[in-house]
């Protein structure tokens, strides 16, 4: 698949704003739950402090009245407690001989009439409650499945004063709480008995539920916060419980957790569509960034192509546009100052060429212009190619089933991954392509530097340096046009990191070893021998009683006769077959006797490869 520049750029750009977009759209459903649970454990546990404080005055006023009117009644002079009593939720007040267990008194027997007699088991209960203090309260009971009471006991001389408390105000008070759909309150005994429950079968038949654990923790005294199953929800609760201090009754409120699921879905939902809308936006300002790049390069390719096939004065023309961007504006400045040079300085070489016969040098000139542009070329397009095989050619699809709210979960999870490994290679995507920026800018350079360097050496002597040899060859390497020649491989040898400083112009020598190379590859493509192999070597010798550095470029490629060994240095000498000769190889010749050096050749023979030797003057 072949993309457009634009089309490259907008996927880039959009993949890279979808992927912290997706992220920020999953994180609000898990801190949603989160809070909704925090608020739960404090807010519960709030409720259910305050209704424990309710009980426990509740339970305050009902001793505090008992242990008041308790010997009234027995004496028969209770009746101005009925009101109280009546307020305290008290169904009746029986007064039995301690001994018989036969009831000798009554009060409020119009709610609920006492017995003629208190049953044997439950006069037993009451006897031995008595005997705990004043005032004594029984466990949640149904006497012969009558409706669910308390009983609060008192003796009093040789009577037994039992009160009979119904539910009514835990009934009231678990009523009092509900939100949600299915959050409420629960009130228990100290045994563990439904006192109020929203289940009224639960509370009518004050059912036990001593095995749920927060109602352990409750009959334990705890205060606290605990999740739990819910036998009567079919379903997992989370609930806020203490318990009331004195007749150690438990209050509990509960929720289930597929409520604070619920609303954690809804605000993931919300979410959704922000990170819908945040999605648009960034469609249309990644095709937006992509058009203003594109188009900036497609006219810097254009312009290249135009200079490559002999145009003259060509321009790149930024003017048009209201958005600059700094990278494509320095390339734009660079190319345009390099074409201005290069019309001047082709302006000026022919003027010269003809008012002073130097057309050779003018012709040499152009040939190392063109070789340096050759691989600009290349790397511009490099950089076309790259825009062009950008990863992640199926994010649109995924974005898609992204925004589809009927793509399930698992699949949502696979196809973030999918995106997350696709920004990862979209970086070392941006890498290579800012890479081969950069070289493209470094090669305008290069060709800007052969120019100042050629309209200095018209009026002065070049200039002589120590220099390097293997940063010079590493340069060189980077000049020439190797990417569309895979099955070449060029080595510099060992030997060019030990050989000392060379005495010599660092440009004049790039622009003759970025020449050898140039005519080696094309020897080397050209011969069908295995390997195709480019070899850079180096060592000192003693000339003439001269320290100098021989520098070899030794290839493969398809050799050169014995009687042509010294002509193909000559001005005009082409052998288009093999690829060598020209104005590069004499250019190069006149170059090194102008740095006091020499250069010739050697080969074995046509198909045996050869070697071309640079002897330069080695540093002090």
């Amino acid at each position: 698949m072949i993309l457009s520049i634009r089309t490259a750029l907008a996927a880039t750009f959009l993949l890279a704003t979808s992927i912290p977009l997706g992220v920020f759209w999953f994180w609000p459903h898990s801190a949603a739950m989160q809070n909704k649970i925090t608020e739960v454990e404090e807010r519960h546990l709030l409720i259910a402090k305050n209704l424990g404080s309710a009980l426990e005055r509740y339970y305050r006023d009902i001793f505090s009245a008992f242990e008041t009117f308790a010997p009234l009644i027995a004496q028969g002079r209770g009746h101005e407690s009925r009101a109280i009593l009546k307020n305290l939720h008290f169904r009746h007040v029986c007064v039995a001989d301690a001994e018989t267990g036969k009831v000798i008194r009554e009060l409020l027997n119009e709610i609920a009439p006492c017995p003629e007699t208190i049953p044997a088991d439950r006069f037993e209960m009451f006897l031995e409650l008595s005997r705990s203090g004043p005032v004594a309260m029984s466990d949640v009971m149904t006497p012969n499945g009558d409706v669910p009471r308390l009983f609060v006991v008192a003796r009093s001389g040789g009577a037994l004063v039992v009160g009979a408390i119904g539910t009514t105000y835990f009934q009231e008070i678990q009523k009092s709480i509900s939100f949600g759909r299915l959050g409420h309150a629960a009130v228990f005994d100290q045994s563990g008995h439904v006192l109020a429950h929203p289940l009224e079968e639960w509370s009518s038949s004050a059912r036990d539920l001593s095995e749920v654990s927060a109602v352990q923790r409750m009959m334990a005294g705890e205060t606290g916060v605990e999740t739990f199953y819910s036998p009567a929800l079919k379903g997992v609760m989370i609930a806020g419980f203490t318990s009331v201090k004195g007749p150690g009754w438990g209050v509990m409120v509960p929720q289930p957790l597929s409520e604070l699921w619920e609303v954690a879905e809804h605000i993931t939902r919300d979410a959704f569509v922000v990170f819908a809308i945040s999605l648009l936006l960034s469609m249309a300002t990644a095709w937006f960034l992509a058009s203003q790049i594109a188009r900036r390069i497609a006219q810097v390719e254009a312009a290249t192509t135009r200079m490559a096939c002999g145009e003259d004065h060509v321009r790149v023309d930024g003017s048009q546009y209201s958005v600059r961007i700094r990278e494509l504006s320095k390339l734009r400045d660079s190319f345009n100052r390099m074409s201005e040079q290069l019309y001047s300085a082709r302006t000026a070489l022919i003027d010269e060429s003809y008012k002073s016969g130097h057309a050779d040098m003018a012709a040499s000139t152009l040939h190392n212009l063109r070789n340096a542009m050759n691989p600009l070329i290349n790397r511009v397009s490099d950089a076309k190619s790259i825009l062009s095989d950008r990863p992640g050619v199926h994010m649109s699809v995924a974005l898609r089933e992204l925004a589809d709210p009927e793509t399930d979960e698992k699949r949502r999870r696979q196809l973030l991954d999918y995106c997350a490994l696709c920004g990862s290679e979209q970086e070392k995507w941006l890498e290579k392509l800012r890479d081969a920026l950069k070289v493209t800018t470094r090669q305008f350079a290069r060709i800007k530097e052969i120019l100042i360097a050629e309209e200095q050496l018209s009026h002065e002597p070049p200039v002589i340096s120590d220099v390097e040899l293997r940063a010079v060859v590493e340069e060189a390497l980077n000049l020439v046009p190797i990417d569309e020649h895979q099955d070449i491989v060029i080595e510099i040898d060992g030997s060019v990191d030990g050989t000392g400083m060379i005495r010599t112009s660092r440009l004049l020598l790039l622009q003759v070893i970025q020449n050898l190379l140039a005519n080696a590859i094309e020897s080397v493509s050209a011969a069908e021998t295995r390997p195709k192999l480019i070899v850079i070597e180096s060592r000192e010798e003693l000339v003439d009683d001269a320290d100098m550095v021989r520098i070899t470029v030794r290839d493969t490629g398809l050799g050169i006769e014995s009687s042509e060994l010294e002509a193909i240095f000559n001005a005009g000498f082409s052998r288009k077959r093999l690829g060598r000769g020209g104005l590069g190889l004499h250019w190069c010749a006149n170059t090194i006797a102008r740095l006091s050096g020499r250069i010739f050749a050697a080969s074995d023979g046509i198909g045996r490869g050869a070697r071309i030797n640079i002897l330069l003057p080695r540093a002090a």
